[in-house]
């Protein structure tokens, strides 16, 4: 089939196929272009190529369908695409992380993993970037510098389970194959996400910031097990069973000894919470129903803001 495609574009002296976005999709290089598409997806209908995919080999024949849907796919979809860029430099990858962080965050909730493992995929720049390896025929991840040994775990791992569940689930997967090379290349994105648990932060690229930066990036909460290898372990995913409370009280100590947090931030998490700790007291008489949740919800962080502080005190002294 490959051999088809190369003697294909051969006949016409190109060297690719790409097509002219920037031109009418009915100019002679985009006809050419089109000849070329239309004649080797006909060839691979019939020769069985897609039959992963489950096509109707009854429309093969049908040339205007095949010829509506590539002016669709090509000359609006992409060309959209294509112009959006040309606006907005970086908009259609940002487009694609906003997406992939949406998708893992759904897969999360729907296997009832727990909350802080979801919060994290609220923040679509958590997610690496990629780029389109020939070669390896997949796309190679690139690394975020600030993301900690931990994170990166996480991340591997949520994926490796998403698919291998994906595929036992619906038969296929449709995301696209992303790779996670033995050496990998930083991305150059270098916008940090703002209000993560701190231990999603590289230590020595934490501690390497301002103080002010320090606070902004982050809240007083933890993620992950002291150990990376913990992090979803089969067969009874212990760190998962705990709650953020628990969490913090037994990885606290081993954790936050790696972060250099600013004492300022630790007085001003102890001085919020007493005045958070006052407005509960004057509302509880006028919260009902899931309104208590609420009371609930907040006493639960104020509690784990001030067992942050205090191990936070403890590594200090």
């Amino acid at each position: 089939m490959l051999q088809l495609i190369q003697t294909s574009l051969a006949r016409f002296g190109f060297t690719c196929w790409c097509p002219d976005l920037r031109d009418t999709p009915y100019s002679l290089y985009n006809t050419a272009c089109w000849t070329i598409a239309v004649h080797t997806f006909k060839q691979a209908l019939v020769g069985h190529t897609y039959e992963v995919l489950a096509l109707n080999l009854r429309y093969t024949s049908d040339t205007m369908l095949i010829l509506h849907m590539y002016d669709h796919f090509v000359h609006h979809v992409q060309s959209k695409r294509f112009l959006k860029e040309q606006k907005n430099p970086g908009s259609v990858s940002l487009t694609e992380e906003h997406t992939l962080a949406k998708a893992r965050e759904k897969f999360a909730k729907a296997h009832n993993l727990p909350q802080r493992y979801v919060k994290i995929f609220g923040n679509a720049k958590v997610t690496s970037d990629d780029e389109w390896d020939g070669t390896l025929g997949v796309h190679v991840i690139k690394r975020l510098p600030f993301r900690s040994e931990a994170a990166n775990t996480f991340i591997r791992r949520l994926d490796t389970y998403w698919k291998d569940t994906t595929i036992m689930e619906c038969g296929q997967w449709r995301q696209r194959n992303r790779h996670w090379p033995s050496e990998p290349r930083d991305s150059v994105c270098c916008r940090l996400p703002l209000d993560l648990p701190i231990d999603y932060f590289d230590s020595a690229f934490y501690n390497h910031l301002l103080p002010g930066l320090r606070k902004k990036i982050t809240e007083e909460r933890l993620a992950f097990p002291a150990d990376p290898s913990d992090i979803l372990k089969v067969p009874s995913f212990p760190a998962e069973a705990l709650s953020d409370m628990d969490l913090l009280r037994r990885y606290g100590t081993i954790v936050l000894a790696r972060y250099c947090i600013p004492d300022d931030a630790v007085e001003e998490i102890e001085l919020d919470n007493e005045g958070e700790e006052d407005d509960l007291d004057d509302d509880d008489d006028d919260r009902m129903g899931d309104g208590l949740n609420v009371v609930e919800e907040e006493e639960d962080i104020i509690e784990q803001c001030q067992a942050f502080a205090h191990l936070v005190n403890s590594n200090l002294v």
